[in-house]
């Protein structure tokens, strides 16, 4: 099995590949983009500057780092986009294939057709909103010209291995979520905002370019997933409205923070069982030095295998391991494959 990391910054790129990374993937904000395009018309799933590379010199310097050391680079361009985009889009990843990208990280079906009208010939990995619950979606992502399937977060072992044994004969690889960001929302159905940093109307700069997405709520500041919603029952037979209240799509923001700090590792045996090639780790906003140690975590969890743990050892031998290295217990409502 090998490790998937995220990675904003040339400077993370060694220290990443010291602690056992064996693939890297990044974003990029390009000024032809935001020039023109809001923050909420994002290239990526992950907004911010602090996340994503801003330049093709500074991206092509990192993909040469890397390649130095036999580590391919993917590249995030993983929203859906509207027609007016696609040229774009396309021009971007013309300047991305010729600074040396691997790959890129797609859910798009419109961006598909195109990266195989044009014959791009790079490795195409469908994330996680590309929503391939079933054989059949992988198989309609092969003709697409998908490499690798990034599974759904929400998905169980039992329909992880059974989509996977359906599509054996499609020779495609599977990639699953292992560590940060577990949501109880179908990550491909949600309608909230990704990462969206919010602020109140009233902290609005004027002088600075739009970073943000304001509310008329005041008292509102964090990420999309704590706007206040309203939801409307109705009975199916008689259309009579049962109930109206509103709430947040998380009970505290205490809640964002345990899903954020999410784990899998303890079933990495049955993953590896199951046909799961790669481990995702995910947060590229996350700190540098928190990337390295979920690479050095995980780097030591594979080891554990060589040891022909028995199952139930090895998940108290991984326990043991995220408190020695993360500094606190790991906890069952936070686990991805629990």
């Amino acid at each position: 099995m090998k490790i998937l990391s995220p990675f904003s910054k040339k400077e993370e790129i060694l220290p990443l590949i010291q602690a056992g990374v064996d693939e890297l993937y990044c974003g990029i904000i390009p000024p032809l983009w935001f020039k023109k395009y809001s923050a909420l018309e994002i290239l990526s799933r992950r907004g911010g500057f602090e996340s994503n590379f801003s330049s093709f010199e500074d991206l092509k310097e990192a993909i040469q780092i890397a390649h130095s050391k036999k580590t391919p680079v993917f590249i995030t361009l993983n929203v859906p986009y509207i027609t007016a985009q696609y040229s774009l889009v396309m021009n971007i990843i013309n300047k991305l294939c010729r600074i040396g990208a691997d790959g890129f990280i797609v859910i798009d079906i419109g961006l598909l057709l195109l990266l195989k009208k044009y014959n791009i010939k790079k490795q195409i990995h469908i994330g996680t909103l590309g929503n391939v619950f079933n054989s059949r979606t992988v198989n309609f992502y092969k003709k697409l010209g998908a490499n690798r399937i990034v599974l759904p977060r929400d998905l169980k072992l039992s329909e992880m291995e059974n989509l996977i044994k359906k599509s054996l004969s499609l020779h495609v690889e599977f990639e699953a979520f292992i560590l940060n960001t577990l949501c109880r929302n179908v990550d491909g159905l949600c309608n909230f905002f990704h990462n969206v940093l919010l602020e109140p109307k009233n902290s609005l700069n004027s002088s600075d370019n739009l970073h943000f997405i304001y509310s008329y709520d005041t008292s509102l500041k964090g990420t999309g997933c704590e706007i206040n919603f309203s939801r409307t029952f109705f009975d199916a037979a008689t259309k009579r409205k049962l109930s109206l209240n509103s709430k947040n799509s998380y009970d505290t923001r205490d809640e964002i923070k345990k899903y954020s700090d999410a784990c899998g590792a303890c079933q990495i045996p049955k993953l590896k069982e199951i046909g799961i090639q790669y481990l995702k780790v995910v947060e590229r906003g996350r700190s540098s030095e928190e990337k390295v140690s979920f690479v050095r975590f995980l780097k030591r969890a594979l080891n554990l295998l060589e040891d022909n743990t028995r199952e139930e050892g090895y998940r108290n031998r991984v326990k043991e391991l995220y408190k020695d290295i993360f500094k606190e217990d790991c906890a069952a409502v936070t686990c991805y494959y629990a």
